[in-house]
């Protein structure tokens, strides 16, 4: 048996790491390939990873307006609802930067080949759900990761 490549290893712990979201991205995905006949394969799997990940922005969009809207309302004697929502734009901001990088890696250490273009928006799927899944705890009044 041979050794597995580190690109392999690295791409199998970021699948494992979002297996906690793969049953609806999969099934997302597999209902968007059986509406068109062209989304089947490596190519279809894509582009509905592509259609999910758009899902996901604008989920993403609607849970920081509502985050900010209960920021707006107040909360308890003594909070800083304004310092909050600055706090929450800023943490958005460093969000991204950190996405777009650590999503670089991933495609980087994965290299070039057949599955390479599905590195950069699997990581980036993965990475959407995490944070959503933050956001939707901060709507809850759960503010910790």
């Amino acid at each position: 048996m041979g050794c597995l490549s580190t690109s392999t290893l690295f791409l199998f712990a970021l699948l494992v790491f979002s297996s906690a979201n793969a049953q609806s991205r999969d099934a997302w995905i597999r209902s968007c390939q059986a509406k068109d006949s062209n989304s089947s394969g490596s190519i279809g799997y894509r582009i509905c990873t592509g259609q999910y990940l758009t899902v996901l922005e604008s989920q993403q969009a609607a849970l920081l307006k509502k985050v900010g809207i209960r920021f707006a309302e107040g909360a308890d004697e003594g909070t800083d609802s304004k310092a909050a929502m600055r706090h929450l734009a800023e943490s958005q901001k460093s969000w991204l930067r950190y996405v777009h990088e650590h999503c670089e890696i991933a495609q980087n250490m994965f290299g070039v080949g057949n599955a390479s273009g599905d590195v950069i928006p699997g990581c980036m799927v993965s990475e959407y759900e995490a944070r959503n899944k933050q956001l939707s705890r901060m709507l809850e009044g759960n503010y910790e990761r």
